[in-house]
């Protein structure tokens, strides 16, 4: 947690078994701030933010399925909770931009780890 001199207050914690959406809901119905909250379990496969600034409210979340799979990676990378080099390097994924519109094939990941 640090202060950067202004009005803001930035908070980075981990939380067992989920996020802390009732907390920070709460917060916002008592409090008159804006926010910035993002949350990402790998192992389990969900993400999503909520952010708030001025009377603007927006509440995302996404969970991974055997449907979803580009969709919920592109979500992480649009809001900034998945670093991209992972996802094609270590994933395979293909992305053009903030999206992900495919897999690079078995061969041609491990000729990239052959190289390297």
């Amino acid at each position: 947690m640090y202060d950067d001199g202004e009005t803001s207050l930035y908070l980075s914690y981990q939380t067992a078994w989920g996020p802390s959406i009732p907390i920070i809901k709460a917060l916002l119905e008592q409090h008159d701030f804006d926010l910035e909250y993002s949350y990402y379990e790998s192992g389990m496969g969900f993400a999503g933010i909520i952010e708030r600034n001025g009377d603007n409210y927006k509440n995302e979340s996404i969970e991974l399925d055997d449907s979803n799979k580009y969709e919920y990676y592109s979500f992480l990378i649009q809001h900034d909770l998945e670093d991209t080099e992972y996802l094609e390097d270590e994933l395979g994924l293909v992305i053009l931009g903030d999206t992900v519109v495919g897999e690079y094939t078995e061969e041609y990941m491990e000729e990239k780890d052959e190289e390297n």
